[in-house]
């Protein structure tokens, strides 16, 4: 579902010296290149249901998905709690994504808007690249290995590293028309940010070729 533009490209072994301006990231260049990832964590474009990243949580205290502290950095207890918003909303921002590709329509409305900076201009590409190309999701893109890099309070920024599951996931309807095309499992790097009470994911970039 995430492109990395010039994918073969990798930061160093230390997520806070990744280069994020160089890989400015596509959800839907993968459709054309190849690569993807996922198992089915629910369904939509063959007609059946997904959850929606609309849906209220009966829950207005999320859970925190489980993840992991890069060697090195040590946490305050504000770092904590915005470390584990910053997670909380990575999780919404992937099941959006995952509906968007699968459904489209209003479903990218809201991955767009859960976007800003270089990656909300490059997922108005990538909407018009599968609308145009006629490119739908089989399944869900799994995501693993969660981790936190880094955290700025002054400029309420978290970078997030996470395994992408690209030799799983499925697509249909591609340029090429070969469909059903496997990538790599790729470490991918999220800087997500929060201006007042709303989170944006602001650009994706290339931590290492492959996951360990």
């Amino acid at each position: 579902m995430f492109s990395l533009s010039g994918q073969s490209r990798s930061g160093g072994s230390c997520m806070r010296k990744v280069r994020r301006g160089v890989a400015a990231a596509l959800v839907g260049c993968l459709a054309v290149s190849g690569c993807s990832g996922g198992k089915p964590e629910g369904q939509g474009a063959d007609g059946s249901e997904s959850g929606s990243p609309f849906a209220a949580p009966e829950d207005s205290t999320p859970t925190v998905p489980e993840y992991k502290v890069e060697d090195g950095l040590v946490l305050s207890a504000d770092d904590k709690r915005l470390a584990d918003e910053a997670v909380v909303f990575f999780t919404e921002y992937m099941a959006a994504a995952n509906r968007a590709y699968k459904d489209g329509g209003v479903y990218w409305d809201k991955l767009i808007d859960m976007s800003s900076g270089p990656l909300r201009e490059a997922q108005k590409d990538s909407r018009r690249e599968a609308e145009t190309n006629g490119i739908a999701a089989k399944n869900d893109l799994k995501t693993t290995q969660l981790s936190v890099g880094s955290v700025d309070q002054e400029r309420a920024h978290v970078f997030l590293t996470v395994c992408m599951h690209y030799d799983e996931w499925s697509l249909s309807g591609a340029q090429n028309e070969q469909g059903d095309r496997k990538g790599e499992r790729v470490v991918a790097g999220f800087d997500v940010l929060k201006q007042g009470e709303i989170w944006t994911a602001d650009e994706l970039s290339s931590v290492e070729s492959k996951c360990a």
